[in-house]
């Protein structure tokens, strides 16, 4: 149970002049200043509900959600009709995952205090986060209706949107929201996702070179730009951006997997063989990277390699179908007529019409 102080020795005047100094400073984001204007705001008025929610803000901000969350439930057992209290619980539990309690307080914040847009903001962003768009949707609606010019607003219901594949209105609320802020990297970089989902692929490559200008240099820019460049069939672009992915993150697995796929599609099997190779040093259980290491073995006419990496792909994951059938295609061509037929004949088990697929394709040294 919370504890409330019962300090008697109340001056209410010295209090709240205290109480208004912490809030200027917040205002400057003088966070710690106010937290010392708070703590002798409290000091001087045990069962000011208000300082104990102020100051659990402060605490927010600071990072210290549990301690913010301890000052709400203080203020709140002074004052349980005390809207700001649950809005700042509500917060702070949701920047620990706490996404149902956080709604339950953000429900009666906004139910304590309808008009105020943050709480539904706060609210939509919970549920976001757990999967609830629709809900949300009329949340950051709500709140474009007290805050028409919210750039804030526009972007998550963008977002909502987005996961809900509802794409044209999230490229209307992405627009707006860049209009009220070019500069704001987060709406340019989504509306680079959303005209890539709709295959507006100019746009989508302006987007991403302009939260690239703008600042972003995460691994995952380039990757979807590289791959919009794929898709246009710029495959030099495509590789450069891959590679750029990759020296900003050497561990990204997915950048290194379109760029072994990319130079696989370009039959550049030494490269796609040492791109392989590379991947495997990070992720050694990826059985698709060594059966494509083998497929490209055997374009190259070493057959015991491509037999060697197949093996290792089967061992990973013994329903890897597409490795049996390269794996005999090789055992075809290197003389062992048997052990292909046993290969095509389990990747026949495993995915049906293969063996014929395969079969057709022998002639040609390789398994596409």
């Amino acid at each position: 149970m919370t504890s409330i102080p019962d300090n008697t020795d109340i001056s209410f005047d010295e209090a709240n002049l205290h109480f208004e100094n912490g809030l200027a400073k917040v205002k400057v984001n003088d966070y710690l200043g106010a937290i010392e204007d708070f703590n002798r705001s409290i000091e001087l008025n045990t069962r000011f509900f208000k300082a104990f929610s102020e100051r659990g803000f402060v605490k927010f901000k600071l990072h210290d959600e549990n301690g913010a969350i301890e000052d709400c439930n203080i203020s709140l057992a002074i004052e349980s009709i005390h809207a700001r209290g649950y809005h700042v619980r509500g917060i702070s539990k949701y920047m620990l995952f706490d996404y149902l309690p956080a709604l339950n307080d953000l429900n009666k914040a906004i139910e304590l205090a309808p008009d105020n847009a943050n709480s539904y903001y706060c609210r939509g962003l919970t549920y976001n986060r757990i999967g609830y768009y629709d809900t949300a949707l009329a949340d950051f609606s709500k709140m474009l209706e007290l805050e028409p010019n919210n750039q804030w607003a526009f972007l998550n219901r963008g977002a909502s949107y987005y996961e809900l594949k509802i794409y044209p209105m999230a490229l209307v609320d992405y627009n707006e929201g860049i209009r009220l802020d070019p500069t704001n990297v987060i709406s340019v970089y989504n509306r680079g996702l959303v005209n890539d989902r709709m295959k507006n692929y100019p746009d989508a490559l302006k987007d991403y070179g302009r939260a690239i200008e703008l600042g972003d240099t995460a691994a995952k820019v380039y990757l979807n730009r590289g791959i919009v460049k794929e898709s246009t069939d710029d495959n030099p672009g495509a590789i450069a951006d891959y590679n750029q992915a990759i020296r900003i993150d050497p561990k990204y697995i997915k950048a290194h997997l379109r760029r072994i796929s990319l130079t696989f599609k370009l039959k550049d099997w030494k490269g796609c063989i040492a791109y392989c190779t590379k991947a495997i040093k990070i992720d050694s259980i990826a059985d698709e990277v060594h059966a494509i290491r083998g497929n490209s073995k055997a374009h190259m006419g070493n057959y015991d390699g491509a037999i060697r990496d197949c093996s290792k792909a089967i061992n990973l994951n013994p329903e890897d179908y597409w490795a049996y059938s390269i794996r005999g295609t090789a055992k075809k061509f290197a003389g062992d007529t048997i052990g292909a037929e046993i290969d095509y004949k389990r990747a026949d088990e495993l995915r049906p019409k293969t063996v014929n697929t395969v079969k057709t394709n022998v002639n040609r040294k390789w398994v596409n």
